[in-house]
């Protein structure tokens, strides 16, 4: 899934409104940001190996094939 950086900066900035606006102190603010950054990450990480792992798969097969 591409995404446009744009968006996902639009994105992290409503949730920094929607946190600042629930009254959260500075340091949980920063927690919950934290983890956002964190589960961006692995999210990033694991479509970057399924990616790679549909090429290599595809490669073997064409490999096989010919």
């Amino acid at each position: 899934m591409a995404t446009n950086p744009g968006t996902l900066v639009s994105k992290l900035w409503n949730y920094c409104s929607i946190l600042r606006d629930d009254g959260l102190s500075y340091g949980d603010y920063v927690k919950q940001l934290m983890a956002l950054v964190d589960a961006l990450e692995t999210q990033l990480a694991v479509s970057r190996a399924t990616a790679a792992n549909i090429l290599s798969a595809l490669v073997a097969e064409l490999t096989a094939t010919s």
